[in-house]
């Protein structure tokens, strides 16, 4: 909740979300953010808190709420959109399914049966949305994952 408040727009992803939702086998102790603003970085008493820029047409595709309570809640990757993120923006251009699949299960060790349940059309939405208005330098990577044989 904190870091959705710290800096926004916002919304947690990477490799924070990825650890929520236990697709990646570390404990990761910093919170991971995206957010359509400029990249940032806090260092607090509570804890390092970090954000990657997004594009604003793909920011709104694949977030959740959690709710804490009544009155407490905070918007979070989808476990798709936080894979997505973590391509696009810590991965830069993959230029093979090889080179996917040894990003997703040999540097991350997201096991496939994670991938197994995905919902592809956020996937799909997040390249289709990117097709439509490609910003220069843009790497279109996350597509690979729906070619991906399970």
């Amino acid at each position: 909740m904190l870091a959705n408040m710290m800096y926004g727009p916002s919304y947690v992803s990477l490799e924070w979300a990825l650890g929520y939702y236990g697709m990646i086998p570390e404990r990761v102790e910093e919170i991971t953010s995206v957010t359509t603003k400029r990249r940032a970085h806090f260092d607090t008493p509570i804890g390092r808190f970090s954000y990657e820029h997004s594009l604003k047409i793909i920011y709104p595709i694949g977030l959740t709420r959690y709710e804490e309570s009544k009155y407490q809640s905070a918007l979070i990757a989808t476990k798709e959109k936080a894979v997505a993120d973590q391509l696009v923006i810590r991965r830069g251009k993959v230029t093979s399914l090889v080179e996917l699949e040894k990003i997703l299960f040999q540097d991350l060790r997201i096991e496939e049966e994670d991938l197994i349940g995905f919902h592809s059309g956020t996937v799909v939405r997040i390249k289709i949305e990117i097709d439509t208005d490609p910003p220069p330098g843009l790497h279109q990577d996350i597509s690979y994952i729906l070619s991906i044989d399970y």
